[in-house]
């Protein structure tokens, strides 16, 4: 009896050991830096996956980060709210991409001089590291739109890519908007009122009279009002679009 009564004692002891320490669970590793690494040209680039990544002497550019250095080079790599990690990149290649390059009238025609694997990045001055698109071969073919635009062309070698080839593909002539219509003039009051209207919807729109513009700012709205003319006077209105293309103009003349 005493034996069975210190075995549950025994038990019972144990069990309030373990409750008032609690149950430990398992450590979470801290998290390691997650990124993408690009060398283009003597620029490297660190796209992290999340804002908790940041590479050691880089320039932070919005959403990636970029340093500018054609040697081989070590640098750190840490997570904010976990580890820190050594990563290297090799120096940049030395090739170069030519070609030639034509214009026609709907999209430019870029052949390089050597067949091999392509990447186009968007391009405002410097390269944004965000693939528009790749190829294998020696031919690259780009739509001309209504503005210009300007695109950098890369060859991939041994996990690095090339010095950029900028090409600039100019803007196509835009079409022209239609011209308003209903054009229509009301006295009241000592002023003369003009009013019109149009079937497309993103224009606005200059008013001329007698030839010389006086609306420098493109108006929104389909009405213009004018101190009453003393003599014959001719208004133009025009709808301009977006790329600034005027319309043919809509007249209309008022006589005293």
């Amino acid at each position: 009896m005493n034996r069975f009564f210190l075995k549950c004692s025994f038990l019972v002891l144990n069990l309030l050991l373990l409750y008032s320490c609690g149950i430990k669970s398992d450590v979470k590793p801290l998290p390691k830096p997650e990124y993408t690494m690009l060398r283009i040209g003597e620029t490297v680039y660190i796209i992290p996956s999340s804002n908790e990544v940041i590479p050691e002497g880089f320039q932070r550019k919005g959403s990636y980060f970029l340093r500018k250095e054609p040697m081989h080079f070590c640098f750190k790599v840490k997570h904010t709210k976990g580890k820190e990690e050594l990563s290297c990149v090799q120096e940049a290649p030395t090739d170069k991409i030519t070609g030639s390059v034509k214009v026609l009238e709907e999209s430019v025609v870029v052949t390089l001089d050597r067949e091999g694997f392509y990447k186009v990045y968007p391009y405002n001055g410097e390269i944004v590291p965000k693939v528009i698109t790749d190829i294998r071969g020696n031919r690259l073919e780009f739509k001309r739109k209504y503005r210009t635009y300007r695109v950098a062309i890369t060859k991939v070698l041994d996990g690095a890519e090339t010095y950029p080839l900028v090409v600039e593909v100019p803007a196509k002539e835009p079409p022209k908007p239609q011209k308003p219509e209903g054009l229509k003039l009301i006295v009241k009051g000592g002023n003369l009122y003009i009013y019109w209207w149009s079937k497309e919807e993103e224009v606005r729109f200059v008013v001329y009279r007698n030839g010389e513009l006086i609306t420098p700012v493109p108006t929104v709205q389909n009405l213009f009002v004018d101190k009453l003319p003393k003599r014959r006077t001719l208004y133009e209105v025009r709808a301009v679009n977006e790329f600034g293309v005027e319309s043919e103009p809509a007249v209309v003349v008022y006589s005293p």
